[in-house]
């Protein structure tokens, strides 16, 4: 998954609760604007969930060999293959142990494929099994040390575990080394976040990184201060797609909840992280990031 494209152990909050959920006056435009979404349903189920049964049967008519006998057949790459894509379709609907249960079976058939590692590791990381999760990551990266998408795991596991040192070094690294200039947004605002969950008040960024006009360059304006939340809702209003608002609203609001958190105000990151979970965007970063931090927040309160 990449930041902005990627159910939950803990119970969705509607959009209405999460915005202003003990009616008092403390709100704000991002939260306002969330409040007047219709509730949703999760984007493009209908279609998700025929490519699940369709990730089933595939795998049923091949007829895979037991577990422990996989790595040793012939068709070894291709029932992986199939694991992979059964697990995949899981995870888009929020069955995240079943897809922890097909990259296993997936593994069992390709120990050494260090992108299966990676899609296990995520999905122990949307299962709250942190340990795990690093576990998974570690193990990918020593078969492929230069594997990005098991260094963003691994950052995204730093950042939710607090090793504020390691998490700005490797969202620094992400931001350096990215050649998309629209994903090198995203590793900036973690970065930005990274080092203002750590206590910096004034973060330094790499030279050179930021020159891109286009969405989610406002969220990285208004971490930095340069723009207001009003005008990052009016830039999410601008959005024609249905879908593609629905999803800078939840970027928006995963990363001004973190900047909040940064500012001490602990219970309206908590209601931002509750109205970018219940917008149900289960394909991005941001909602499991968000969806981590309501699970430590409800650890604490114990």
């Amino acid at each position: 998954m990449r930041p902005g494209l990627r159910l939950a152990l803990l119970a969705l909050v509607p959009l209405a609760a999460a915005a202003a959920e003990s009616g008092d006056s403390t709100s704000s435009p991002l939260l306002d604007y969330a409040r007047e979404q219709p509730l949703p349903t999760q984007p493009f189920a209908e279609s998700l969930d025929k490519r699940l049964v369709g990730a089933e049967r595939e795998l049923a008519r091949n007829s895979p060999p037991p577990r422990a006998e996989c790595v040793h057949t012939l068709g070894a790459p291709r029932f992986a293959q199939l694991y992979s894509v059964l697990g995949s379709a899981r995870a888009n609907t929020g069955d995240y142990a079943g897809a922890v249960d097909a990259y296993e079976m997936a593994l069992a058939c390709q120990p050494r494929d260090a992108s299966l590692y990676e899609s296990m590791a995520a999905e122990l990381f949307h299962s709250g099994r942190l340990a795990q999760s690093r576990a998974a990551a570690e193990r990918g990266r020593a078969i492929d040390a230069e594997a990005t998408a098991l260094d963003s795991m691994l950052a995204q596991l730093d950042f939710i575990e607090e090793h504020w040192a390691d998490a700005v070094a490797r969202f620094r690294t992400l931001a350096v080394t990215e050649t998309d200039a629209e994903r090198t947004q995203y590793w900036l605002c973690f970065l930005w976040l990274a080092q203002r969950r750590a206590g910096v008040e004034k973060p330094d960024q790499p030279e050179g990184r930021d020159a891109y006009a286009s969405w989610p360059k406002p969220l990285l304006d208004a971490l930095r201060g340069r723009i207001d939340e009003r005008a990052v809702v009016d830039e999410i209003r601008d959005e024609d797609d249905d879908t593609r608002r629905r999803e800078e609203l939840v970027e928006a609001l995963y990363y001004i909840g973190q900047s909040r958190l940064a500012a001490g105000e602990t219970e309206m990151a908590r209601r931002y992280f509750a109205a970018t979970v219940s917008l149900k965007v289960l394909y991005f970063i941001e909602h499991h990031m968000a969806l981590a931090e309501l699970r430590k927040m409800k650890a604490g309160a114990r």
